[in-house]
């Protein structure tokens, strides 16, 4: 069950902003969870060109692992930059963090970089770039604190991962993809990616 009230404002340079409170009652695991949220949205440009935003949430999260209720900031600031006809480049990067009784539980990051160059009506190529990192306080988790290493979290887990795409219409109901991928990770048993 839940409850919103929005509050939205427009201004110069195409500004936009919406800002609010969500009141919500979660059930799981057999318990009910109050939750209060302030959630806040903006973006503004600048220059004909360039777009900034920001997403943030501040308020009351489930912990899903534990059954507990905690205290959540979430982050997410992103640009749009259009670069001539062509090219565009667009910039993300969501951070997270979760505070229980006993401290912060985890914190998160995710950046998302994504740049593409349109040739023509028919041809494209992108190039995408993603990077994830979650550190942990593996004292405060339960399955960390049994006999049984197998259902351990790690303390730490990152990864990073590329994508080239080349792309061409042949016609309105056919495209043709040529790519490249690949992905790297790192967690307590991996030092490096």
């Amino acid at each position: 069950e839940e409850s919103e009230i929005h509050f939205s404002l427009s201004g110069p340079m195409q500004f936009q902003t919406n800002m609010g409170i969500v009141e919500r009652e979660r059930y799981y695991d057999d318990q009910y969870f109050d939750e209060t949220n302030f959630m806040m949205w903006f973006q503004f440009k600048p220059l004909s060109n360039f777009t900034f935003g920001n997403f943030m949430r501040i308020g009351d999260q489930v912990d899903f692992t534990h059954s507990q209720l905690g205290e959540m900031t979430l982050f997410d600031p992103y640009i749009r930059w259009e670069i001539g006809k062509h090219f565009n480049v667009r910039v993300s990067s969501t951070s997270q963090t979760l505070d229980v009784d006993a401290g912060e539980l985890y914190s998160a990051s995710v950046t998302d970089v994504r740049m593409a160059y349109q040739f023509s009506n028919r041809s494209r190529l992108s190039l995408t770039l993603q990077a994830f990192d979650i550190d942990r306080n593996t004292a405060l988790y339960e399955s960390n604190q049994d006999s049984d290493p197998d259902n351990d979290v790690d303390s730490t887990s990152k990864r990073f991962g590329t994508q080239l795409i080349y792309s061409y219409k042949i016609n309105p109901q056919s495209l043709v993809y040529l790519g490249y991928s690949d992905s790297a990770r790192e967690n307590d048993d991996i030092d490096s990616l």
